[in-house]
């Protein structure tokens, strides 16, 4: 039976004047459950879109990257995921859940000026010395929040420097175009991007997405099985691709920094039919409790919020 949302869904306060309650979700095993109802762990895009322009789109991207430094801001994860999934660490809701262990000093004066919950989690994730997943994020799109990431939006005023980009992006099997953003990996041999989910699995059909890589190099993307503890790597010579954001992932150190840029929306109609998703209403499902592959399992959400 599918998990109500609550059992999911956590908070706790921060000593903060205006952040003070932080949403969060808990930790629970369960295999790939993939996209659509084959539970395909990814679904690869560059099989069904001309990537003939990539090259000049690379070049553009490269040459105006510096467009892009004052308009990235920092990201991290959300959730508990336990510590031996991350080389030992710990995830960093699960720090700020334990303040008693973990915080033993007042940090109120710390934070009191640091003016969003990113800000925050990077201050402490400096603190630990955890590794952060990534440089940053720079959104080429207007955004406002994660639960409107499809919705309909229009390009930030730096996207004018990349004119070839956006002319692909605009071009994409999209009937609703949402938020586009890079995310800039670190580029050194030693911090990857944790294992960790988006979102806890939820039946999801207004979730449609496709990760670019310009370079048309490899990158070591994978999804994780929590049972097996396998990883599966994204095929090494696809450079567009969708996976059900549910799915544990994460991404091998990579030595040089990186650009992905993640295009959001919902997909136009005949290309959800020909990527094998199920039709719901006007939308093509990423993912549905009732698909078989997700009956077989039981969810057993683990309470502890120190793994």
């Amino acid at each position: 039976m599918r998990p109500a949302d609550s059992e999911f869904m956590l908070k706790y306060k921060l000593k903060h004047p205006s952040i003070t309650e932080v949403n969060s979700f808990r930790y629970y095993d369960l295999p790939i459950m993939g996209l659509g109802q084959e539970g395909m762990p990814f679904i690869e895009i560059d099989k069904y879109i001309d990537t003939s322009e990539f090259p000049d789109i690379w070049e553009e991207l490269y040459d105006n990257r510096h467009v892009l430094a004052p308009n990235t801001k920092g990201l991290v994860v959300n959730g508990i995921v336990p510590a031996e999934h991350n080389n030992g660490f710990k995830s960093i809701d699960s720090v700020l859940l334990n303040p008693d262990r973990y915080l033993n000093f007042d940090y109120h004066d710390d934070i009191k000026d640091l003016p969003t919950l990113s800000k925050i989690k990077s201050y402490f994730y400096k603190h630990f010395d955890i590794p952060e997943a990534w440089q940053g994020v720079c959104h080429m799109r207007n955004f406002t929040n994660y639960a409107a990431k499809n919705l309909p939006t229009t390009w930030m005023p730096h996207a004018v420097h990349f004119p070839k980009l956006v002319k692909f992006v605009e071009s994409l099997p999209f009937k609703s175009l949402g938020y586009a953003l890079f995310f800039i990996s670190n580029g050194n041999d030693k911090d990857a991007a944790f294992i960790h989910r988006d979102i806890f699995h939820r039946s999801h059909n207004k979730s449609n997405f496709i990760n670019i890589m310009f370079d048309q190099k490899p990158r070591p993307f994978f999804i994780y099985d929590a049972i097996s503890q396998q990883k599966t790597y994204v095929n090494k010579n696809c450079c567009m691709y969708y996976f059900n954001e549910c799915d544990l992932h994460g991404v091998d150190p990579e030595p040089v920094p990186r650009y992905m840029l993640r295009v959001e929306g919902i997909f136009e109609d005949w290309f959800g039919e020909k990527i094998g998703l199920s039709k719901y209403g006007d939308y093509y499902e990423a993912f549905d409790w009732d698909y078989d592959k997700p009956k077989q399992y039981k969810i057993n959400i683990w309470q502890e919020t120190d793994i």
